[in-house]
């Protein structure tokens, strides 16, 4: 049925273009016609793309999709799904080019300028530099070091067995920005976090790269959190979903320091809840290497929690006076959405 339906896509192709080549050699002497043709030359344009698709290849702008394997994406769902699983088939190659058209390197400089203009997005500005119109140096280099940090993951050891070729997507999430995937293979299971994920004409692309969140038995993997996901996996249950809360409204880090916006004046963090400011940053360094920073700001309560300090609506806060050059304490800082959010909307 599908080769028929080629069949007949294609005579009418071949129909319109010896109507339209005849057409053309005409002098168009009246509006009317003007108009038939150009109605025409986008019918060409749409038959060759109905032709290409019952002939066995949609093409997507990232890869070749056979339409045959599934309906045509529509949801975010089913594109994050695309998405990682195209990681995974790049990972599992160890082919970095291939993961390349999943990042926003794949796009081409006009397209991407494009789309970076109707974004206005900080994090899609942020990647390119406009001095020397191309993407910021280091860029190219950012995203190879994460691809090859997950194929790293991978690799055996006296401890670990994984196979990328074999591996299962068990689950794929979006979070504020983000796609989180649970993969499994045999009784193990890993968690592959994509950064930075934008909807372009290309598909869903990062502008980050890639992070491993944990790796483990998946009898073990919760309890070994703090080492790894926090309170990630549990066995047969999704990934825990930590609220989402900040006792600040705006935070940036430097190596071992971070400065907050607590009740709309800035200060440097000394500790939380009794926890030194440098220990919870070098927890998130060791937990989520290259978006630690993101983590800290971004998702306290996760990172609270997987250091066995897991906050309640509020939390005790050591701040700096910088003006001053005085500690202060704050034994009830309250925890709520509206300031979370504050710090997202901040790093955008």
């Amino acid at each position: 049925m599908k080769l028929f339906n080629a069949f007949v896509l294609s005579f009418g192709l071949t129909a319109v273009l010896t109507f339209f080549g005849a057409c053309s050699k005409e002098n168009v002497s009246d509006v009317s016609k003007e108009t038939e043709v150009n109605d025409l030359k986008a019918q060409i344009e749409d038959l060759r793309n109905q032709v290409q698709v019952l002939e066995g290849t949609e093409l997507t702008g990232k890869e070749a999709v056979e339409p045959d394997k599934g309906p045509k994406i529509k949801s975010q769902k089913e594109r994050a799904n695309a998405l990682v699983k195209g990681i995974v088939s790049s990972v599992s190659a160890e082919d970095f080019q291939q993961f390349r058209k999943f990042t926003c390197l794949g796009m081409k400089k006009e397209a991407f300028m494009d789309f970076m203009a109707q974004s206005g997005d900080r994090k899609v500005l942020r990647v390119w530099d406009s001095a020397a119109d191309d993407f910021v140096p280091g860029l190219e280099n950012k995203m190879k070091a994460s691809f090859d940090a997950v194929i790293d993951a991978g690799k055996p050891s006296p401890d670990w067995d994984w196979d990328w070729n074999k591996a299962t997507i068990k689950d794929v999430m979006l979070d504020q920005g983000d796609v989180k995937a649970v993969l499994s293979f045999g009784d193990r299971v890993l968690g592959l976090h994509v950064d930075d994920i934008f909807d372009t004409p290309n598909g869903l692309l990062t502008f980050d790269g890639l992070n491993v969140l944990g790796k483990g038995l998946s009898k073990e993997l919760n309890k070994n959190r703090e080492a790894e996901l926090g309170k990630g996996f549990k066995q047969g249950e999704q990934p825990r979903r930590f609220k989402k809360l900040s006792p600040f409204t705006k935070v940036s880090c430097t190596e071992h320091k971070a400065l907050v916006t607590y009740s709309g004046k800035e200060y440097e963090l000394m500790s939380i809840d009794d926890l030194d400011t440098k220990q919870i940053l070098e927890f998130c360094k060791k937990t989520y290497s290259g978006i630690w920073e993101k983590r800290f700001a971004e998702d306290l309560v996760e990172v609270m929690s997987g250091m066995g300090k897991e906050p309640g609506i509020s939390v005790k806060l050591t701040l700096k006076d910088l003006a001053a050059d005085k500690i202060i304490t704050v034994n009830e800082a309250p925890m709520t959405e509206a300031n979370r959010l504050a710090v997202w909307k901040g790093r955008k």
